[in-house]
């Protein structure tokens, strides 16, 4: 609908200013080239034994460092964080925070790691698509939403508002909280896996 095509197994050359050339030869027109190289955290924490071989650091769900017991990752560099993604990496967050103050307090609970996926992408023309979906990490239980519409677009761009104003502050956990209630009981958009 878009108009965006899917090529697989393209391994790119070279990369002009109107086009992208592959290794077998083809080229593509393109106004603009996004990339998504191997996706590989730093080699300082593999050659220190901190990370795992593909250099992130391996966390219990309290966000815990496996072996390491004073050390708590977040984020894209926690080898949990699949896909890597802000919104993981502020549930990871606010989990290693609590993990802490119940160390440090012996009050208060560690909070649970319930990964989901949850994004709104703006696609231009005052469109924009929300994703929701934690069926990855629960296939027999998992709910997976994708709605596609200009109200989305709105709500993106509150939220870029918010976080500019706030020079980063994300808004309160009830806001997404409701959010995500509102996609998956009405049951916007096309579900399944």
């Amino acid at each position: 609908m878009k108009k965006i095509d899917l090529h697989l197994s393209k391994v790119a050359k070279e990369i002009t200013q109107d086009a992208i050339k592959f290794q077998d030869g083809t080229e593509l027109p393109a106004d603009m080239v996004i990339m998504l190289p191997v996706y590989k955290g730093h080699t300082m924490l593999t050659d220190s034994g901190i990370g795992d071989e593909m250099g992130f650091v391996p966390t219990g769900e309290d966000m815990r460092h496996l072996d390491y017991r004073n050390i708590f990752s977040a984020g894209d560099i926690n080898a949990m964080t699949q896909p890597k993604l802000g919104h993981l990496a502020m549930m990871q967050a606010d989990i290693a925070c609590s993990a802490l103050m119940k160390e440090l307090t012996g009050k208060g609970e560690v909070l649970p790691y319930n990964p989901e996926i949850f994004c709104i992408m703006n696609m231009g023309g005052g469109e924009a698509g929300c994703i929701y979906s934690n069926i990855y990490f629960k296939p027999e239980t998992g709910k997976d939403v994708v709605w596609h519409s200009g109200y989305n677009a709105y709500w993106k761009k509150f939220l870029d508002a918010y976080m500019l104003k706030g020079k980063g502050r994300i808004p309160p956990r009830w806001a997404e909280h409701l959010f995500k209630q509102v996609i998956i009981k009405l049951g916007f958009g096309k579900k399944g896996s």
